[in-house]
């Protein structure tokens, strides 16, 4: 909404969702704006778990924590970290594919 692009409906699946825009970004720097949002909230959620972790739980400590509590917070807190990855992969139509066609239009124009 704030580029003037509204978006009609949200899909969410199990590796993330995908939004529906009502037209493409026109400046590439809008494009890369709505991009990198996605990830980012991803990287938001993973950094709030780990702090409410106190930082404790790495992953490889994730298959020994015994409070499920815990367990879950720590795990949930890696499949965000995973979804950042997978999204950034530079490939269309994930989140670094976007970012990359944003980044070469600007380079290119």
């Amino acid at each position: 909404r704030y580029f003037g692009i509204s978006t009609p409906d949200i899909t969410l699946f199990p590796i993330g969702g995908v939004a529906r825009l009502e037209r493409m970004p026109e400046e590439p720097g809008q494009e890369f704006v709505i991009a990198v949002a996605g990830p980012l909230v991803n990287v938001a959620i993973a950094a709030l778990i780990f702090v409410l972790l106190g930082g404790s739980a790495g992953f490889e400590q994730m298959a020994g924590i015994e409070d499920p509590r815990v367990s879950f917070l720590a795990r949930l807190a890696g499949v965000n970290v995973f979804l950042v990855l997978f999204n950034m992969i530079p490939a269309f139509p994930m989140d670094g594919g976007r970012i990359l066609r944003a980044a070469l239009a600007a380079r290119l124009s």
